[in-house]
């Protein structure tokens, strides 16, 4: 039984590598798994990978993995283009599935690859599609230390992105037919899973504003800042960038009625009308995350291990053990697909674009006319 054993989990693909290799050594160190395999696009790549995490077998090619009646899972890091075909594959063999952000890259990728999971009754857990397992600003949410909240604002600065550990130059990150968008949707999926959570409803309109401030030879946008209202009445703010400064900058403020939370790297500070955080109170409850480090700290291949890929491996195989809902779901994923989408939309037309979405949105068409 499946319960009575560790789970076999394989990584599909290694160009999301922030997020691959943390899973990698994750999957690795975590009692209850196995780290059966890794595939890579690039033979080396997969073969080193391996050596430092200890699979036992590599390749470049998904369908031994797939076909492999012994392994249960596999987490899918490829390019954000490569997902709707290798999770619905996935789906198809059988294998749970943990997978990269965004889920995809349209809102039909994301319908149909929610489909084949529900259809092939395999778990399906989103990487960025709700806040990390145990984090400390949902945490004091939930405590009720400043009330319900009714505004956030939220802004990511974050370094130029390596297409590998070391490697300074972007790849496939800002190839605009391979990922979602750019500079915005990057982390900015993680601020629209968030806010939603936050305020306890979901999104009325989104309007956006998106530039090639200094990278004009990309396809994709280096900046973006979105205006998010909410059928409750709250809003949000949430600004991303790619490669304005040498380091990353990762901020959130979020406001309530009896008081404010503000994170700023790994410092949580509470401000309250009343006791006890009258005073401001500041805390470091968050790891350094290498995510937002200098470029001169992504040399090695482990740099991608933060906590939360760690977590997240914990919260994946309690989802395949006990069945048990995620806030990491595949239907918050989709929702938060949603507004980055809209907010792309809202580029096109230069006005406010409500939700639901009709159809699919062209991003790539819209950032060509940047």
């Amino acid at each position: 039984m499946m319960k009575d054993r560790q789970l076999r989990i394989a990584i599909i693909g290694l160009d999301h590598w922030y997020w691959a290799m943390g899973s990698a050594r994750a999957v690795a160190l975590n009692p209850e798994t196995e780290l059966a395999a890794i595939v890579a696009n690039d033979r080396d790549q997969a073969k080193a990978t391996a050596s430092v995490y200890g699979a036992e077998w590599w390749g470049i090619d998904s369908a031994p993995v797939l076909a492999d009646p012994q392994i249960d899972a596999v987490v899918i890091t490829g390019t954000t283009a490569s997902h709707d075909e290798l999770a619905t594959q996935a789906a198809a063999a059988g294998k749970h599935i943990l997978i990269g952000k965004p889920i995809s890259r349209t809102l039909t990728g994301a319908d149909r690859i929610i489909q084949a999971a529900r259809s092939n009754d395999v778990r399906l857990v989103c990487f960025g599609a709700g806040p990390n397992p145990g984090d400390p600003v949902k945490a004091l949410v939930d405590q009720d230390i400043i009330g319900e909240p009714y505004a956030v604002t939220s802004s990511v600065r974050a370094i130029v992105p390596l297409r590998a550990p070391g490697v300074a130059e972007p790849g496939w990150f800002v190839d605009a037919t391979q990922a979602a968008g750019g500079a915005f949707i990057d982390h900015a999926i993680y601020a629209a899973a968030m806010l939603g959570m936050f305020f306890g409803s979901t999104v009325e309109s989104v309007h956006a504003e998106m530039r090639k401030m200094v990278h004009k030879e990309w396809t994709v946008e280096d900046w973006g800042v979105a205006f998010l209202r909410y059928k409750n009445g709250a809003m949000g703010t949430v600004e991303s960038t790619f490669g304005h400064t040498p380091y990353g900058i990762n901020m959130m403020v979020v406001t309530g009625p009896k008081g404010e939370i503000e994170r700023r790297g790994a410092q949580i500070t509470m401000t309250t009308q009343g006791p006890p955080y009258n005073n401001p109170h500041t805390i470091n409850r968050l790891p350094p995350n290498p995510f937002y480090r200098t470029i001169e700290d992504h040399r090695a291949p482990a740099i991608g291990n933060a906590a939360v890929a760690a977590d997240m491996i914990t919260e994946f195989v309690e989802v395949i053990r006990t069945g048990r809902e995620t806030l990491n779901s595949p239907e918050a994923a989709r929702e938060g697909l949603e507004v980055c989408l809209a907010a792309y939309k809202s580029v096109e037309i230069g006005a406010p674009v409500r939700l639901p979405l009709v159809g699919d949105v062209d991003v790539p068409a819209i950032l060509a006319r940047l």
